[in-house]
């Protein structure tokens, strides 16, 4: 299932709220995040992000947006 995040804080935070339906004998439930950078960002590597479900320990992130004819 595909949940639609929303930004705030001038992009820099995602937000959303899933509310799964799990059967009692699930022991596991894993998340997936895939971030893409919006317009405007100088390239160069990230390495303040951060993931945070639920009272969970955070996650940090870190990430590298690409320069002009970078893949």
């Amino acid at each position: 299932m595909t949940t639609q995040g929303k930004l705030g804080d001038q992009g820099r935070t995602l937000t959303f709220t899933h509310n799964p339906n799990l059967a009692t004998n699930q022991e596991c439930l894993g998340y997936a995040a895939q971030v893409t950078a919006t317009d405007g960002p100088k390239p160069g590597r990230y390495t303040d992000g951060e993931l945070r479900v639920g009272a969970a320990n955070p996650v940090k992130l870190k990430g590298r947006v690409l320069g002009p004819g970078e893949d």
